[in-house]
């Protein structure tokens, strides 16, 4: 499957604990499938480093833009499960950013 070792190696960094390369391996593999023309696995490899910097790093707005950016394109392929981890992580944005209101809607 192209475009599979990046997302594997973001897997990997990111169960070693070094959250930095899984990011980068996640960008990679997104930045990747978009110029392949895979939407599909460019919007799931673009939530995984969404997942990563809004839940373990310092940087969860630009966590928030590559979530806004998935989704985006998940809307467009009609995938609601993953349309539903979109919300999620959007959600999650709110939460650790201290915007609890928005975060329960």
């Amino acid at each position: 499957m192209p475009g599979s070792p990046p997302i594997q190696s973001g897997v990997a960094y990111l169960g070693l604990g070094q959250r930095g390369k899984a990011v980068q391996y996640n960008t990679l593999s997104y930045e990747t499938a978009e110029r392949r023309g895979d939407e599909r696995r460019a919007a799931y490899s673009r939530a995984n480093a969404a997942a990563v910097l809004i839940e373990h790093s310092d940087r969860p707005d630009e966590g928030m833009r590559f979530i806004e950016g998935a989704l985006r394109d998940v809307r467009n392929l009609c995938d609601k499960t993953f349309e539903v981890l979109c919300l999620q992580l959007i959600a999650a944005h709110a939460r650790f950013t201290g915007r609890y209101d928005e975060a329960m809607q």
